[in-house]
């Protein structure tokens, strides 16, 4: 598959050559041509919006680490749940990142400048979840997300945690994503999981909640039928929140 590929800092010269040792970027990124800095790590996929790595090759599905549960609501009432399906392994998160890619809902066409990266951090107990929440999230309407513990920072070790983002990042965050933006699950440069379709002007999360089945595990490509639907409101007009939509969050069976 055609990429453009950044050496990292911190590492130079080799004998044998190795792909972590660079970042992955799209074919024909000219963005860091005739600039190197060793000591920075600028040229990180997702640190602009031009360098967002919206190629990035398919890998191995996600056994391991993968995307546990989506959710929708109003307004601001959005997050995402990763799960460590190790049975006895605490997995550290730093080579994965969640991707959101921003769709248009008229024309399906991708908007680089609202779509982001985030790198995961810290460590995940096994059997256990990070809840990636929206900063402006209503504890009122969104009562088990409440309930879960915040960390502080996402370096922060728990065996069970959200980490809420800073509302004022907005778009460059996760859950900043409308009803047709697909999440990507990326480790080490490839896809593991993803949930929603790519590159269409059809809302299919719009206020709707997708918590995997159990038995399902994380894939490079979305199948709906892997996921339960949970409609997070009631139809219009007048739509009001469905009691108890978040109540799988924090909380997942493999």
């Amino acid at each position: 598959m055609d990429m453009t590929l950044v050496r990292k800092p911190g590492k130079s010269s080799a004998a044998t050559w190795s792909l972590s040792d660079w970042y992955q970027h799209g074919p024909d990124t000219l963005s860091f041509l005739g600039a190197h800095d060793p000591d920075s790590n600028s040229a990180e996929p997702g640190s602009s919006a031009t360098a967002l790595p919206v190629t990035y090759p398919l890998g191995s599905a996600g056994s391991q680490v993968y995307i546990s549960e989506y959710f929708q609501g109003d307004g601001s009432d959005k997050y995402i749940e990763i799960f460590n399906n190790t049975t006895d392994t605490r997995v550290n998160l730093s080579s994965y990142r969640l991707v959101r890619i921003d769709i248009d809902n008229t024309t399906g066409a991708t908007n680089l400048a609202n779509s982001w990266c985030l790198q995961l951090t810290g460590e995940l107990e096994y059997y256990h979840t990070l809840v990636i929440v929206n900063g402006g999230f209503s504890a009122s309407r969104l009562t088990t997300v409440d309930t879960i513990p915040t960390a502080t920072t996402m370096d922060a070790y728990s065996t069970y945690r959200k980490f809420v983002e800073s509302a004022s990042f907005y778009p460059r965050a996760i859950c900043y994503f409308g009803g047709n933006d697909p999440v990507y699950l990326v480790k080490d440069g490839t896809v593991i999981d993803a949930v929603g379709t790519p590159a269409t002007s059809v809302s299919w999360g719009d206020k709707r909640a997708f918590v995997r089945k159990s038995g399902k595990t994380g894939s490079p490509v979305w199948d709906i039928a892997d996921w339960d639907i949970i409609d997070t409101m009631t139809p219009a007009p007048g739509s009001v929140y469905n009691d108890g939509s978040d109540e799988n969050a924090g909380g997942h069976i493999p």
